[in-house]
């Protein structure tokens, strides 16, 4: 089964000319609404790039997601993947873990090396460096944004267990284990 996550952005990066980086942060971000200003009337303003080139790359997003779910199943890592496929009735996984084992398994990211040269700091990229502390703010941040992310273009509560066909905690399991077993399980459906 085909397994799309950063193959999403790269895509969105081929076909809009922007940088993946910069693409990553836009998703990444919480988004910016696009409102109108209000003294005593509307006032709408001509233009916002910032606001169109956001909303672009969400609708070539969407694009994409709907070529590959047509091309052959697969599975598609975020990007409110269940929302946009909602019509084609995908199964749809939240997968979570307490934050202590999510911490953790960014610091197992680190290289021996790293790890060795600079005592508790840990690496997340190769230009991201992060003590324990600052990986722990790193992961809450992360997903307050993909929760705002994903509540603005839904409409619907991030991680709501009603969202989902099948919530699984990974955070005392190994992940390679429990991707063997959700391969079984979704195969006999």
């Amino acid at each position: 089964i085909a397994y799309y996550d950063q193959e999403i952005i790269t895509e969105i990066s081929r076909r809009t000319d922007l940088a993946e980086r910069y693409i990553e942060q836009v998703i990444e971000q919480k988004p910016i609404p696009a409102f109108p200003l209000h003294i005593g009337r509307s006032l709408y303003p001509l233009s916002n790039p910032i606001y169109e080139q956001r909303q672009a790359v969400m609708l070539e997003q969407n694009r994409i997601i709907r070529e590959m779910a047509k091309r052959s199943s697969c599975v598609i890592v975020g990007r409110c993947g269940d929302h946009i496929l909602e019509d084609v009735r995908p199964f749809r996984i939240f997968v979570y873990a307490e934050l202590e084992h999510r911490i953790a398994r960014c610091m197992e990211r680190r290289t021996a090396e790293e790890a060795n040269k600079r005592g508790m700091i840990f690496i997340i990229s190769a230009e991201e460096v992060y003590s324990l502390e600052e990986m722990k703010q790193k992961v809450i941040s992360v997903d307050k944004n993909r929760r705002k992310y994903y509540e603005y273009y839904t409409g619907k509560k991030w991680g709501d267990r009603l969202n989902y066909d099948l919530c699984v905690n990974t955070s005392r399991q190994e992940i390679k284990e429990i991707a063997l077993a959700l391969s079984s399980f979704i195969s006999l459906g």
